[in-house]
């Protein structure tokens, strides 16, 4: 019987095209993870201004420190489609823990606020409409003005 150690737990075979594949030969094949990772290639960091091009779609970057500090949102101008990252929620709102983080925060939700928005799609919650969009914004903006 081979014991597995913290260096031999796994195996890696490398694959044509940068792909990786993990495979853990000494866990039961049930409990197996078996990763694949693939190498993806050089990417050119987005800015305040740039376009992201889908070729019949156009996303102008709206660069919206707060919850971190290289937060984004892209906001289609012709039809008011928003993605609105992490930058807006409806209901409790996981805050940015790095330094500053609140005065840039507030700054970006106002802005957030001035965009005309017709439906906006958030990271990890359901869609809403510019009515619930601004409310949402608003409510945030009150609590911590409170605070």
């Amino acid at each position: 019987m081979q014991i597995a150690t913290a260096d031999s737990w796994h195996e890696t075979r490398t694959g044509s095209g940068g792909i990786t594949y993990i495979g853990e030969p000494h866990t039961l094949e049930f409990c197996r993870c078996n990763i694949w990772r693939v190498k993806g290639g050089d990417a050119d960091l987005l800015e305040e201004g740039d376009i992201v091009d889908l070729s019949d779609r156009h996303f102008p970057v709206l660069h919206i420190p707060g919850h971190s500090p290289g937060s984004i949102s892209l906001r289609e101008q012709e039809t008011g489609i928003f993605f609105s990252g992490d930058a807006v929620y409806d209901g409790t709102r996981i805050d940015g823990d790095y330094p500053g983080y609140m005065a840039e925060d507030i700054t970006s939700t106002e802005r957030l606020l001035e965009l005309p928005v017709r439906i906006a799609h958030r990271s990890r919650h359901p869609s809403y409409d510019s009515d619930r969009h601004g409310e949402a914004i608003r409510a945030w903006l009150d609590e911590r003005a409170r605070s």
